[in-house]
C-alpha cells in the first residue's frame, strides 16, 4: 500500500450549531483532502456547496432507528473513502462513524460544543472510550477528583494542599478507609485524579492496592502520592505509579511526603508541618503548570524504587485496649476499615485482619485503644533512634 501525502479527513457532524463548529475549523482542514457526513438541510446545503458531502438519517438524538441506518451509512463511506482523521463536534451521528473508525484505524478527535460549560453530552460520553483525543471550551468541564485511603487524617491533609496547589476544588473526595469497596468514578476527557496513600513497610497497603486495581484511567491526568512516616518510602511510588499506569492513567506528577508515624508517633512529630504543606502546594503548582503546558503526553522522570518491589515484612503492631476502659460505643468497630474489630468484644483486635492503620486510635473518644506493651516499647526506642532525623519531600513532574 502507497502512503497518502495528504491527509484525509471526515468532518462529521449534525446541521447547525455543531456544523458551524466544524466550519470554524476551515484553517485546519482546508488544504487537506476531505469529505463531510451531516444533514440534508438547508443550512448544510448552503455552507457546504463546495464541499464534497454524504447525507445522514436525522433526526439521530436517541434514535435506535437512526443509530441503525448511520452505522450502516457509516460502514459503507469508511470503507469506500478510509480517512486518516475523523473529526466531529457531535451529535449522535459521530458515535457510528467513530467506532467503526476506529477500527478500521482511523484517528478519531472529538470537541466538545462551545455551549456545554460544566458537563459532557451523551454524544461526547459515547465517544470518548474511543476518541484519540477529546477536547473541551471551557475549564468548568475540566474536574478533579481526589482518592486517598488515610486512616487517621494525615494523606487527606496531604491531599488537600496539593489540590490548593492545583487551585482546583474536588468534585468527588473519596477516602478509601472509609470504605474499601466504595463504587469508584469513571472519569473523561481533561479530569484531573490525585491519588494518595500512606507507605506500610516500604509498600502501598495491599488492601489498597487491591482497591485501586479496580480503576479504569481512560487516559487521564493522575498525580501520584505516598506518604510516609519519615523512615522510607522506599518501593511504595514506584508501585502506586506503575499501577496507575497499568490501569491507562497518565501520571503527569508523583510524590514523597512526610506525616507523623501512625504507630510510633514520637517519630515525624506533627508532620506534615508549615514546610511541608509549602512544598505540597508547590508541587500542585508544577502539576497545574504541566497540565497548562500540555506535557500530559510526556513521561514522569526517574521515580525512586526497584524491581522487583520490596518484600513487606507484614509485622502487625495491633493496638487493643484494657476492657474496663473501654465503654462499647462502637465507633472503632463501624469504622476499622478492615473489620478487625469485633462489636462483642471491641478492646480485642483480630491480628490476622489487622494492618496497623491507627484510625481506631484516632477515633476512640477514650483514648483507650492504644499501642502498648514490653514489644512495642522495644521496637519503638530503637526506632525513634534510627530514623528520628528529618527527611524532606521528594517529587517529580513531567517536563
Amino acid at each position: 500500500k502507497g502512503v497518502r501525502e495528504i491527509m484525509k479527513v471526515c468532518l462529521v457532524g449534525s446541521s447547525g450549531g455543531h456544523l458551524t463548529h466544524l466550519y470554524m475549523l476551515k484553517p485546519f482542514w482546508k488544504d487537506k483532502e476531505r469529505f463531510w457526513v451531516t444533514f440534508d438541510k438547508d443550512d448544510a446545503k448552503s455552507l457546504l456547496k463546495d464541499e464534497k458531502v454524504y447525507s445522514c438519517y436525522y433526526p439521530t438524538n436517541r434514535s435506535i432507528k437512526g443509530l441503525i441506518i448511520n452505522t450502516r451509512l457509516a460502514w459503507k463511506i469508511l470503507h469506500k473513502e478510509k480517512p486518516d482523521l475523523i473529526l466531529s463536534s457531535g451529535a449522535a451521528v459521530a458515535v457510528p462513524f467513530f467506532y467503526l473508525g476506529k477500527m478500521l484505524g482511523a484517528k478519531c478527535i472529538y470537541i466538545e460544543v462551545f455551549d456545554r460549560i460544566d458537563h459532557s453530552t451523551l454524544s461526547g460520553k459515547l465517544v470518548y472510550p474511543v476518541a484519540d483525543k477529546f477536547i473541551v471550551q471551557w475549564e468548568e468541564m475540566k474536574k478533579i477528583y481526589t482518592i486517598y485511603f488515610s486512616a487517621t487524617g494525615t494523606t487527606q491533609k496531604c491531599v488537600e494542599k496539593v489540590c490548593a496547589g492545583l487551585g482546583m476544588k474536588p468534585m468527588s473526595e473519596i477516602n478509601l478507609a472509609d470504605n474499601l469497596k466504595t463504587k469508584l468514578p469513571e472519569f473523561m476527557a481533561d479530569d484531573v485524579v490525585v491519588i494518595g496513600v500512606p507507605v506500610y513497610g516500604g509498600r502501598i497497603p495491599v488492601v489498597v492496592a487491591d482497591t485501586l486495581s479496580h480503576l479504569k484511567g481512560n487516559g487521564v491526568a493522575a498525580i501520584a502520592m505516598v506518604i510516609y512516616g519519615n523512615r522510607d518510602y522506599d518501593d511504595a511510588l514506584l508501585e502506586l505509579t506503575d499501577l496507575l499506569t497499568d490501569k491507562d492513567f497518565h501520571v503527569i506528577g508523583a510524590g514523597a511526603f512526610i506525616g507523623q508515624h501512625s504507630i510510633f508517633p514520637k517519630v515525624g512529630v506533627s508532620r506534615p508541618d508549615l514546610s511541608d504543606d509549602q512544598c505540597l502546594i508547590k508541587f500542585g503548582k508544577e502539576c497545574l503548570n504541566a497540565l497548562s503546558d500540555g506535557r500530559n503526553s510526556s513521561e514522569v522522570p526517574y521515580i525512586k524504587g526497584k524491581k522487583p518491589y520490596k518484600h513487606s515484612a507484614n509485622i502487625v503492631l495491633a493496638p487493643v485496649a484494657k476492657e474496663q476502659d473501654c465503654v462499647k460505643c462502637g465507633a472503632c468497630v463501624r469504622k476499622c476499615p478492615v473489620g478487625a474489630i469485633s462489636i462483642d468484644e471491641p478492646w480485642i483486635t483480630d491480628t490476622t485482619k489487622c494492618i496497623s492503620c491507627g484510625r481506631c486510635i484516632t477515633l476512640c473518644s477514650q483514648k483507650a485503644r492504644k499501642h502498648s506493651g514490653l514489644k512495642y516499647s522495644i521496637i519503638g526506642a530503637i526506632f525513634k533512634a534510627c530514623f528520628s532525623k528529618r527527611r524532606e519531600p521528594e517529587w517529580t513532574v513531567v517536563k
